[in-house]
Formats: C-alpha cells, sequence, structure tokens
C-alpha cells in the first residue's frame, strides 16, 4: 500500500483505533517469547507509523520516537547487550 493509502485507512481507525491495533501486536510480540514475533511486529509497527500521518500531531509525536529510538542505537552501538558479536 503507498503512504497515501495508509494515512486514509489511518484517518479511518483514528487514534483509538491505532493505539488499540499497536497494543495488540505489542502484547502478542512480547507474550509469545519468540525473537521472529518481535521482528514480525516491528514491521507491522512501521505501518501503523505510516498509518498516523493522516494526523499531523502523531505524525509528529511518531516522528518524536523514531528520533529517540535512533540516538539510543547510536549511543549504545557498542553496548555488548545489543550486539551480536
Amino acid at each position: 500500500m503507498t503512504p497515501k493509502e495508509l494515512r486514509k485507512i489511518g484517518k479511518k481507525f483514528g487514534r483509538e483505533g491505532i493505539v488499540k491495533r499497536a497494543r495488540e501486536i505489542m502484547e502478542n510480540a512480547i507474550n509469545s517469547g519468540s525473537c521472529m514475533e518481535v521482528i514480525d511486529a516491528v514491521g507491522r509497527i512501521k505501518v501503523l507509523f505510516d498509518m498516523s500521518g493522516y494526523d499531523v500531531h502523531w505524525k509528529e509525536k511518531a516522528s518524536i520516537g523514531v528520533d529517540r529510538e535512533t540516538s539510543f542505537i547510536v549511543n549504545n552501538e557498542e553496548n555488548e547487550s545489543y550486539t551480536s558479536d
């Protein structure tokens, strides 16, 4: 789907629907205990991020989350608890 199509659906879901779906995805991934389920959830959450673009305020909040996580990754690049080698 295109970002435009996802924003249109995001508007139908609204803030509450997007949050509800995000919670379902996160809870299922955490409860599964599976690394593959967690990575799958990352992809699913990315779709919800794109859906949030219909709402300028929420897109800004989601973008702040992207910036915060990018900063975390940069600051923990050498942290052995996150690296595989």
